[in-house]
């Protein structure tokens, strides 16, 4: 047997009056009597100018010059032919331009790779790649992206790349670790003929820019800031400069920053002040290449004044930028959850590749889930889940968006969240919760538009799993978020967690294996021991959450959270011919568990029978915080039945599974109304061809394909004419989807994820 993991129970609540008759003792009649929440988020700073005497910062754009012979750039292949005007013109063969040497190259501060040009349109087209090194290494293939593809168009053209995606495959080193030097190479598209007579890219302008470039004073833009994989909404004040703000601060107030600095060569010391003396200046010191440091500023002394808040960073070098991110000003706001108290803090904890039957809590033989088994005990177990796909991307995005895949649109490997669509973090956001998200797969990342409405985000670069060693990465990132929670008490926040194990390649802890290799006894084959060791990477991520719960607790937080735990996806151990996932829409890949625990608001040791989706997820989450959801969301409020007040609404309504198939242009669709599950391939129009269909109640297990049986007839016509009605609703929906490229790093890690 696994041995067995301690409970973490949430503390007993000193009597309410008790805690009112403290905080009155201890701040007065005007303090807070709950978490503090977001009053205000992306505050209005402005540029003033420095101190008198200070010179301007320079521009952090940098122009290599295209003149006579292209001066300073060097070719390995030929001569680089003369340029006139300025212009250099490159016949359609092959080319390789190397950037001036010297050039102070600097991926802290130089954002994007723009050039310029003119190509016909009558081109066959361009591919380009872009090489780097770092001081004394060569030029290899591991630090080269992936073709780039110009196309031909009428009149000037403008093509970028932004340099956080040069990212080494394997084990090379990223921009980020160094760059003194670039090399462009220029070839006729793949598959093209002879270059015609036209074909010639006129090349006006290479340059590096930066997004932290402000022209004289005034407001600073927003950007997402990125510093070693965790991101934060703020601004960048380049030095020698001051940025300002105002602010109406009320009783118990607090502004939280977090600040970082780029580009400079030796430490910055940035001072924070007010006009009003009462508030005590704070100096802070940043190092260069140092992560983010956090900043808290007690807004007490400024309480029932407007005043004027000041950040000074001092000249420290010619590219030297502060990044402020992440300010937040902090405050009680009055808010309560439908039974009259505080709204609870929200931790939404996704683990990869999790299906429901590898749990006891669903009837798994192995207990491999001892520690989220007694979270069930004290919530509630929704019985029969349906994951919206049968991978990452578009599951997890409609669970973040209350939308099936077809309606959100985020379906393939190219695809990205459109920023119109609205997610459960901008929702919590605006209603005053703290946000922040650990990640460690990329198709629940940034690149897949799901960092939005998130204060504090951390990709997979965060925490070393961009390079796949290991898909053990909910120990990484369990520290990351104790801390991120300890520095944060008293202060209401919605966590969102998601690792990447129990995914292929299954390599778990020897001391989570052997247990289960003692009770099984006899391998009979090769299939049983790697569904053994995914039990063990199982068991391995549930000793995880039980250390994310003790961290709860730690921070006093464990009876007043709302913790939520949920899986992407499932896996396939052979059945139906199928191995791991998007490979079939049966139940092995698509039903996944939910269970949700709220000490005394959700009834403990409650199971809701009725079959829910990912996207019923978040708006049953808002539905029993009392918060509105938006309209545009599809899925179910099934808030009622989780409180044992109420059945689930909509219990008729279908639930819509849907994939595109490893080949990028294959799709599939189940539609499901239990206990009947339609399973249809989509045909070229779009049009559902019905594959198979089941009764889930009498055959779990899907061995019996009813589709051709004449008792079936009614719900298989039911169900084919609802998809052949809904369809083209919903993807004429998910039109607004954005297409995303990939990065040379992302290619190599889904390669070695078996995405691609």
């Amino acid at each position: 047997m696994i041995p067995p993991m301690r409970t973490v129970r949430p503390p007993r609540r000193p009597p309410a009056l008790l805690l009112v008759a403290l905080a009155l003792l201890a701040c007065g009649p005007e303090a807070p009597t709950g978490p503090l929440a977001v009053l205000e988020r992306d505050l209005a700073w402005e540029r003033a100018p420095a101190a008198a005497g200070a010179p301007a910062p320079e521009p952090l754009t940098l122009a290599w010059p295209l003149g006579e012979g292209a001066a300073g750039w060097t070719s390995p292949d030929a001569p680089i032919p003369a340029a006139s005007g300025g212009v250099l013109r490159l016949g359609l063969g092959s080319w390789r331009l190397d950037s001036p040497e010297g050039a102070p190259l600097d991926p802290e501060v130089h954002h994007w790779l723009v050039l310029s040009g003119e190509l016909p349109a009558d081109s066959p087209g361009v591919d380009w790649t872009v090489a780097w090194r770092a001081e004394g290494e060569a030029f290899v293939p591991a630090r080269t992206t992936s073709p780039l593809r110009l196309t031909g168009g009428d009149g000037p053209q403008t093509w970028s790349l932004p340099l956080d995606q040069l990212r080494g495959a394997r084990e090379a080193g990223d921009a980020s670790e160094g760059i003194v030097q670039l090399r462009l190479g220029f070839r006729a598209a793949a598959g093209a003929d002879e270059p015609l007579p036209t074909a010639v890219l006129r090349l006006r302008s290479v340059v590096l820019t930066s997004d932290f470039d402000a022209a004289g004073d005034g407001p600073l833009p927003t950007h997402r800031l990125g510093r070693d994989g965790i991101h934060e909404r703020g601004v960048a004040l380049r030095a020698p400069g001051r940025a300002s703000t105002s602010l109406a601060p009320g009783p118990g107030e607090r502004l939280r920053l977090s600040l970082a600095v780029a580009g400079a060569d030796a430490p910055v010391e940035l001072r924070v002040s007010a006009d009003d003396d009462a508030l005590p200046e704070q100096r802070v010191r940043l190092e260069p290449g140092a992560p983010w440091r956090e900043l808290v500023v007690d807004l007490a002394p400024l309480a029932g004044e407007r005043a004027r808040l000041h950040l000074d960073a001092p000249a420290a070098g010619p590219r030297a930028t502060v990044l402020v991110g992440g300010a937040l000003r902090l405050g009680p706001d009055g808010r309560t959850a439908p039974d009259g108290g505080p709204l609870p803090d929200v931790v939404l904890y996704v683990e990869d590749t999790l299906r429901a039957d590898a749990l006891s809590i669903y009837g798994a033989d192995f207990v491999v889930d001892e520690h989220l088994a007694a979270v069930a005990a004290e919530g509630v177990v929704v019985e029969r889940v349906f994951a919206a796909s049968n991978w990452t991307r578009p599951s997890v995005a409609s669970l973040h968006t209350g939308l099936d895949p077809l309606s959100h649109g985020n379906t393939t490997h190219l695809r990205r969240l459109s920023a119109a669509t609205e997610t459960l973090a901008e929702r919590l956001a605006a209603a005053g919760y703290q946000t922040a998200a650990f990640v460690t797969n990329y198709h629940a990342g940034g690149w897949s538009g799901l960092d939005q409405g998130f204060d504090h985000f951390e990709e997979p670069t965060a925490h070393g799993a961009s390079r796949v060693e290991s898909t053990l990465t909910s120990a990484v990132v369990q520290q990351p978020v104790a801390d991120w929670l300890a520095a944060r008490e008293g202060e209401r926040v919605f966590v969102w967690v998601h690792s990447l194990d129990p995914h292929a390649p299954y390599a778990p802890p020897m001391d989570d294996l052997y247990p289960l290799m003692r009770e099984a006894g006899v391998i009979p084959d090769e299939t049983a021991e790697t569904s053994l060791r995914y039990a063990a990477e199982v068991a391995h991520n549930d000793q995880r959450l039980a250390e994310l719960d003790a961290a709860l607790a730690a921070s006093g937080r464990a009876d007043r959270t709302l913790l939520v735990f949920a899986s992407d996806h499932g896996e396939a151990f052979g059945e139906h011919d199928a191995h791991e996932h998007r490979k079939t829409l049966h139940q092995e890949e698509v039903a996944v568990p939910w269970v949700l625990r709220w000490p005394g608001v959700l009834p403990a040791g409650h199971r809701v029978e009725a079959a829910a989706g990912h996207e019923d997820m978040a708006p049953s989450l808002l539905g029993l915080l009392g918060l509105p959801r938006p309209e545009a969301w599809g899925g179910r409020d099934l808030s009622p039945a989780l409180r044992a007040t109420g059945a689930a609404p909509d219990a008729e309504r279908p639930l819509l599974v849907h994939t595109v198939h490893e080949d990028g242009t294959t799709e599939s669709v189940a539609a499901v109304r239990m206990p009947w599950k339609l399973v249809a391939r989509l045909d070229a129009d779009g049009a559902p061809q019905v594959e198979a269909l089941y009764d889930l109640t009498e055959d779990p297990a899907e061995v019996r394909d009813r589709r051709d049986d004449p008792a079936a007839a009614g719900p298989r016509e039911a169900l084919l004419e609802w998809l052949r009605l809904t369809l083209p609703e919903r993807r004429a929906a998910g039109r607004g989807a954005a297409a995303e490229g990939m990065s040379p790093e992302m290619r190599a890690w889904m390669e070695q994820m078996g995405y691609l």
